[in-house]
């Protein structure tokens, strides 16, 4: 039986499409995963959108239990994000949905991304990506 090799998901909200890269040779996720980053915020500014302009940016963070949820969004809150708990999607684990008004620089969402990873790590949790409106700022995507 082959191992899978492991890979990195993409998901283009606006369409629904989710791609799969595999991790080249040599390579950590992590920095894939920021690779990833910079290309959608190349692909904002592509699309028209003005990459200086503050806007609502959601970030998706996922841990196995509702307990352990609170507990990620009470230090998500304390360091200034909006948090919403939920059920996720597949009700196998739980939603922190942390939203920031900030300029989605590459820097700014790849320092975020070590943070999201760093915070949810004891928690046994994951940090799923981000997304961002393109015309004005907000996104209503969940």
């Amino acid at each position: 039986m082959r191992k899978r090799q492991k890979g990195i998901l993409l998901a283009q909200k606006r369409s629904r499409r989710i791609y799969e890269k595999p991790v080249p040779p040599g390579l950590d996720s992590s920095n894939v995963a920021e690779r990833a980053d910079n290309r959608v915020i190349e692909l904002i500014a592509k699309m028209g959108a003005d990459t200086k302009k503050v806007r609502e940016v959601k970030f998706f963070l996922y841990v196995p239990d509702e307990e352990n949820a609170y507990r990620v969004a009470s230090k998500l809150q304390q360091d200034g994000f909006e948090v919403h708990v939920s059920k996720s999607a597949s009700d196998m684990k739980w939603l922190c949905l942390a939203v920031k008004n900030m300029v989605p620089t590459t820097r700014a969402i790849n320092a975020l991304r070590r943070y999201f990873v760093h915070l949810v790590k004891p928690f046994q949790g994951e940090y799923d990506g981000w997304g961002t409106g393109i015309d004005d700022g907000t996104w209503d995507g969940k």
